[in-house]
């Protein structure tokens, strides 16, 4: 039986009504009649019309293979995990990201939290902020990361320099993209996640 989460009043008594087999004139009084009780006999009503046999005629075109007509395949949606004690930049983040194909499964604010998301959700990569919360920094949270999960990250702080970069090199990272965020940097790293799991 198919899972029914909310119906318009409207729309199960009109269903309720064609389900009980009634004449096209009788509907309209019948609508108000229903109207009062429609959401407690939504699921009743609706199952019943889904069991009854389906009277509509097979379309000219249903013989046709959809392969024929379908376009490209759409790139698969990309799954990010944000890790980042900023609230405001991770909402920035989420947001661009969004729009880049991905899709957040998780924001951590500190490295426990960050291998428990990845844990649980199993991204296809991390954007990785290095000044976190708790005992162990960005870098620590990244290599923990690809050690366990084989995770590589896009950091994207204010600490970027040689010395921070060397140290992180063990997680190989994807990209190193400086705050204030580059839009134009983070779509270009996300496109070359995108082309490899592709």
């Amino acid at each position: 039986m198919p899972h029914l989460a909310y119906c318009e009043p409207a729309t199960v008594c009109l269903a309720g009504t064609m389900a009980v087999g009634m004449a096209a004139g009788e509907r309209g009084a019948a609508l108000g009649r229903f109207e009062f009780a429609a959401h407690r006999r939504c699921r009743r009503d609706i199952v019943e019309t889904v069991k009854k046999p389906s009277t509509a005629q097979p379309s000219a075109r249903s013989d046709r293979s959809p392969a024929l007509h379908a376009g490209p395949a759409s790139p698969r949606r990309l799954r990010v995990l944000i890790v980042e004690d900023e609230a405001v930049v991770a909402m920035e983040l989420e947001m661009m990201l969004e729009d880049m194909n991905a899709d957040v499964v998780g924001i951590a604010i500190n490295a426990v939290d960050a291998c428990v998301l990845a844990h649980e959700h199993r991204p296809d990569f991390v954007t990785m902020d290095i000044n976190l919360k708790g005992k162990t920094d960005g870098v620590g949270a990244a290599l923990d990361l690809f050690e366990t999960y084989g995770l590589r990250s896009i950091f994207i702080s204010s600490y970027s320099d040689p010395a921070t970069q060397k140290r992180a090199e063990p997680c190989h990272a994807i990209a190193w993209i400086r705050k204030p965020i580059d839009t134009g940097a983070l779509a270009e790293a996300v496109a070359r996640v995108q082309r490899k799991s592709d």
